[in-house]
């Protein structure tokens, strides 16, 4: 890392830089009709709260054990994002159990299709406006994504 990079800035712009990107392949694979499309979009939904949970000065640790609703639980209620995150909590029960078999050898269905493409809404419109917030360069190429602000949305 440079000399002079604030480390929150750092953190903030690489999750919503991983959000946009696992969003990019959820689509992907969901217009192909991939299963899998479920999992990438938990990941960006993840990263995304990640970045927002850490402007909020909380770290999001193994306390947190990919459970998108206690990560959200521990969010200050005067983020206005909270209750669009409560939207897409649901989809740690994919991300968690859908992507092995069961112990006598089943398959998880997959989520319907329009279940996933409300998330894949709700997550748009997420991402998107943290990506703004926060100011961030999410072009492919840009490993180093610094955000240009840390504060938390309000």
């Amino acid at each position: 890392m440079a000399k002079g990079w604030d480390p929150t800035a750092k953190k903030i712009g690489a999750q919503i830089w991983l959000a946009n990107n696992f969003f990019s392949d959820a689509g992907l694979l969901h217009a192909s009709g991939s299963r899998n499309a479920v999992n990438q979009l938990f990941y960006a939904v993840e990263a995304a709260l990640i970045a927002v949970m850490t402007a909020e000065g909380v770290h999001v640790g193994r306390q947190h054990q990919h459970q998108l609703a206690a990560i959200i639980d521990d969010m200050p209620d005067e983020n206005p994002l909270k209750s669009v995150f409560r939207k897409v909590e649901g989809l740690t029960t994919y991300a968690t159990t859908y992507r092995y078999a069961t112990p006598g050898g089943n398959i998880p269905r997959a989520p319907k299709s329009e279940d996933l493409d409300d998330w894949l809404e709700t997550a748009a419109s997420l991402i998107g406006t943290i990506t703004k917030h926060f100011g961030v360069d999410v072009t492919p190429d840009e490993f180093n994504a610094i955000a240009s602000t840390t504060a938390p949305p309000r």
